[in-house]
């Protein structure tokens, strides 16, 4: 038994680089995936209102230029994480059963 306690120590020390490593390679992941889903947040947001001013270029009715406005602002609200979209919300219900 003081065996296996001697050995674990140093067992754990010689892991500490490898998790050190994960560790920093997951935080680059998720920054990346964090700079991906703002640019497209940004893309949808410009989409979106360059879309309203086309519309309202074309005479159509304020009710279609507002539901352009409407997704430039979901856009613009998820961009800022005031809003949730369904799919984060489904990804934390799968992620932690809540619920269940």
């Amino acid at each position: 038994m003081r065996q296996i306690l001697f050995i674990l120590p140093i067992a754990l020390l010689m892991l500490l680089p490898a998790v050190l490593l994960l560790v920093l390679v997951c935080r680059a992941l998720l920054a990346y995936i964090r700079s991906k889903k703002i640019r497209e947040e940004k893309n949808a947001v410009k989409r979106s209102l360059e879309e309203a001013l086309e519309t309202l270029g074309w005479g159509q009715t304020l009710d279609a230029v507002s539901v352009c406005l409407e997704e430039a602002l979901d856009a613009l609200l998820e961009l800022t994480g005031q809003r949730a979209s369904q799919e984060i919300i489904d990804q934390v219900f799968e992620s932690f059963c809540v619920g269940k």
